[in-house]
């Protein structure tokens, strides 16, 4: 109840970041976090304002990426991007955020949002090195130097990545069976 009080109309949150510094602009990891605990809390629930909060927030996301052809790794509260790398992990999480909704409303904008971040992240996926733990990988940032894990590949971010992936599947599975609806 308090974080969907504090939610702007925007769908933008104040204070969900983990720092003091960057509270005015929230790392993506950490705002899809909000948009996850209410997106499924509203799902285990049955509280459909949280999932009208969570989808307002992912909304306002997938259009930044539509625009953008991805997402930064920081905004602040006019979905103004404050800095110019991506935080890997965030584009995983919003992933499987538009993977359910797509799940609940049967709207394809969200599948194909998805689908779209999961192509991104397969990119910058660590394939060619021999260094176990790093082949196979995620990195933190998009480039690798970004502020977010600089230089690192995140168990996390892989993580994210693989439930990303396997969220695709099974939805890919299920369309096959009922109509997606393309408004």
């Amino acid at each position: 109840d308090y974080v969907v009080k504090r939610q702007a109309d925007n769908g933008w949150f104040p204070d969900c970041d983990n720092s003091i510094k960057y509270v005015d602009q929230p790392n993506t990891h950490t705002l899809v976090y909000t948009v996850e605990g209410l997106l499924y809390g509203g799902i285990l629930l049955n509280e459909n304002r949280f999932i009208r909060a969570a989808q307002l927030t992912a909304d306002k996301m997938l259009r930044r990426f539509e625009i953008d052809k991805k997402l930064y790794g920081r905004y602040n509260s006019n979905w103004k991007a404050t800095v110019k790398w991506t935080c890997l992990t965030g584009c995983a999480q919003i992933s499987l955020v538009w993977s359910k909704l797509f799940e609940i409303t049967n709207n394809a904008w969200y599948l194909n949002a998805a689908l779209k971040m999961n192509d991104y992240l397969c990119k910058n996926q660590n394939i060619v090195s021999s260094v176990r733990g790093i082949r196979g990988g995620i990195p933190g940032s998009d480039p690798i130097i970004g502020k977010y894990q600089p230089f690192t590949f995140p168990s996390w971010a892989t993580k994210y990545f693989c439930d990303a992936l396997i969220q695709e599947s099974k939805v890919l599975k299920k369309i096959h069976k009922k109509p997606v609806n393309n408004y």
